[in-house]
């Protein structure tokens, strides 16, 4: 039996190598005792799934205001692909539910991307509207 649980990165527990245990990319991760390397592609799976039939989850994991970066970069971790910059701007900006704000990132090296939101009332009104 394993449990699966999500977390938002910010949220993380910090003391977990008081358990000889580290955070890792999926792509990098060690190879495990036992069956434990099956369980976690088992897991990423159901993962997988959850996000096909309720994308919302997806921004239940990224801070309250966002860039495009983070949520593609987390697309990438969920499916474990690379996935087409140029194309996953397009599929975004579809998606009425993700809000532009006027807000950008400060004191970054690179040009200062903008911030978005989810509308989660949006998002339920759209689903309940199909």
């Amino acid at each position: 039996m394993a449990y699966i649980a999500l977390c938002k990165i910010e949220r993380k527990h910090h003391n977990i190598s008081k358990y000889s245990s580290e955070w890792c990319p999926l792509k990098n991760v060690p190879q495990m005792p036992f069956d434990h390397n099956e369980i976690l592609q088992a897991s990423l799976g159901e993962i997988q799934k959850w996000v096909e039939l309720e994308p919302s989850i997806i921004f239940d994991l990224l801070p309250q205001k966002f860039t495009i970066s983070q949520l593609h970069r987390l697309h990438e971790s969920i499916y474990a692909k690379k996935i087409d910059i140029r194309n996953f701007h397009k599929k975004v900006a579809a998606m009425p539910q993700v809000v532009a704000l006027e807000e950008r990132e400060v004191g970054v090296a690179h040009r200062a991307a903008r911030f978005y939101k989810f509308d989660k009332k949006g998002y339920s009104k759209l689903k309940n509207n199909l």
